[in-house]
Formats: C-alpha cells, structure tokens, sequence
C-alpha cells in the first residue's frame, strides 16, 4: 500500500518525478505536509550536526610513499625532480629517514619525534610548527630551509651544512640559527633592513582597544612623512616570555620607542628598553591619567622624552616633530654608553 501510495505521489508530482528518473541533481522543495496524500505522513530526516573542521592533512599519496621507506620515497624524487612534496601533518615519528630527500617539502605540523633524520637533504624545505623533539638532524644539508616555531627538545643538530650545493661546506649546530646565519651572510637585503632599522626604525607600542590601533597607525603614518620606518606592536597581547623578548629586541633594533603609557600599568619590557639599550623614548599619556611610579623612576635615566599628553590623536601629531628632536638629541647619550653604530660594509657591485 505504501509503495502504490508513493507512485502516487511521483506522478502527482511530475517535478518530483522527473528529477529522479532523468538524474537531475536539483533539489526541489519539500512539500508541505499539509499537502500530502490521506494517510502519508512526511518524512522528517534526522537533522545533521554541524561541520566540525578538522585539521587538513597533506597529500595522501605523499605521506603513503614516505612511510615505505626512504628507499622507495627517493626512487620517486628522482622521477618527480620538480614535485613539492607536502607532508602537511604526517605522523612520521619514530621512522628510519637516514639520506631522505625532502628538497622543498611542506613539513608544517609534521611530527617527527624521534625520527632519524641524520643525512637528510632539507634543501628550501618549509618547517613550520613542526614536531622534532628528540630527532636526529646530524648532518643535514638545510640550504634555504624555512624554519618557525619548531619543537627541538632533545634533538640532535651537530654539522647542519648551510652552504648552496657545489660551495664549500659552512657547519653548524643549530637549524634555527642556521637560517638566521644564512640570511646574514648571503642576503644583502637583510643587511641593508638592519642599517635601515638603526637610522630609521621607530617602534610604536599600544593597545590596540578601544580605537587604539586607529590612533596607532595615524601615527605611524605621519611618522613614514617624516621618512622614518615605524613598527606598530600590541603591549596588551605580551603575555609569554617569547613575546616580551620580541619587545625588547625590537626596541634594541629601532632608533626611536614612542609608547602609549595610558594603560593600567607601565609594562615591565620598557625598563629593559631604557636600561639595556638604552633607547630614547617617547612617552604618550592620555590626558587625565597618572604617571606610574616605574615611569618617574625611568624618566629620571635620562632617555624619556618630555611625554606628550594628548586627548585626541591631532594632539600627538602636533608635537611629535618636537618630541623625535628630542629623541635624537638624546642619541649621543644611547652612543656614549653603547658606543657608536658599526659602519655599514661596502657592497660589491
């Protein structure tokens, strides 16, 4: 009775009827219960839970072939010279990858734990959060590796080779520092930002609520006017030690610190500012707010500028000219401790 009653329905519905016999894939609109046949009820699918998004794994057949071993992964690699293989979260921990060649492998989120790697080709390989914790990279040729946020507890990284393939070998024993060392050695680019940050750079640091970043990049904006490089960072997100070292390498980096001091608290990184590197800074303080007790006894080092007190951005913007003369008048002072800034080497045409 049911079957009949639902052919029934299929030819009371030509629509219906004909999207499933000529294999359309458009879906038409449930009808109404109401509009049903006497004695059929409407189906009512279960409903589905929501999309639950799951980490993207790399490529299936990538990952496949590296766990038959390195023997049959690099049989592939010379097939496939030009393939970027991407291991994107892998489970490889523990496996024996003695030689492998991962040129220009994708290794983000890859675990590794405990793999040897010792030999291994890294050459432009992208190393991006990845798990390398008790690791064996002994050895490894690493030209042009790109490394962030590794794990590398316990591993071992004695005679990474950064030198371009056919160069004389240049060892070292870290993957992290092997990249920055690269980077200062080859790339004139890299040279040419740091001498750039010294006689230009000004850090800017505030908190980006409440129309702070607004008010940040205005700022920064005028200061690009005055041809000097700024750098806008957040003092409300320092929250780990990673992050307040970022603080202060950059001010150490920069000519100029102009802060935002309008928060609840002086952030403890602008002592080390003052104190270690001996950076001039410039001090915004929103009008109606106090002076902590950490910023009278910084002020009193001699490389605070006269603070700027504002109740809009337009008041920073009229006395920054004034207060960045300051700052620089306050440069032989940063050089008298620290001694002058390294010349910077002629280049090679």
């Amino acid at each position: 009775m049911a079957t009949a009653c639902g052919k029934a329905w299929q030819w009371c519905h030509p629509r219906l009827w004909s999207s499933r016999h000529l294999g359309r894939s458009r879906r038409l609109p449930r009808p109404s219960s109401s509009s049903l046949p006497a004695g059929l009820t409407e189906r009512v699918k279960p409903s589905r839970s929501p999309l639950v998004d799951t980490p993207t794994m790399g490529n299936r057949k990538h990952i496949d072939l590296i766990r038959q071993g390195v023997t049959a992964w690099n049989e592939w690699r010379v097939i496939h010279k030009r393939s970027q293989p991407d291991l994107t979260r892998a489970d490889l921990s523990g496996m024996d990858l003695r030689g492998v060649d991962l040129r220009g492998a994708g290794l983000f989120k890859a675990n590794l734990r405990g793999a040897n790697l010792s030999g291994a080709t890294l050459r432009q390989a992208r190393l991006i959060e990845t798990d390398l914790r008790d690791a064996d990279l002994s050895g490894c040729h690493v030209y042009g590796v790109a490394t962030w946020d590794l794990q590398l507890d316990g591993a071992r990284q004695t005679g990474l080779n950064i030198a371009k393939p056919g160069q004389p070998k240049i060892l070292v024993d870290d993957i992290e520092v092997a990249q920055v060392l690269y980077l200062l050695l080859n790339a004139r680019q890299v040279r040419k930002v740091l001498h750039l940050m010294a006689q230009r750079g000004v850090l800017l640091l505030g908190r980006f609520n409440d129309g702070g970043l607004e008010m940040l990049r205005q700022v920064a904006d005028a200061l690009r006017d005055m041809h000097y490089a700024p750098i806008i960072f957040d003092f409300d997100a320092v929250e780990t030690r990673d992050q307040m070292e970022t603080v202060t390498v950059l001010a150490g980096l920069s000519r100029h610190v102009i802060a935002d001091l309008s928060g609840p608290s002086v952030p403890a990184e602008l002592q080390a500012i003052v104190t270690t590197y001996r950076v001039p800074v410039i001090p915004l303080i929103q009008r109606g707010t106090r002076p902590y007790a950490l910023f009278k006894i910084l002020h009193n080092r001699g490389l605070i500028c006269k603070p700027i007190d504002y109740s809009s951005v337009d008041d920073i913007l009229r006395s920054l000219s004034a207060s960045l003369c300051e700052a620089e008048d306050l440069l032989p002072c940063r050089e008298a401790f620290l001694g002058p800034a390294p010349s910077m080497p002629s280049e090679r045409s």
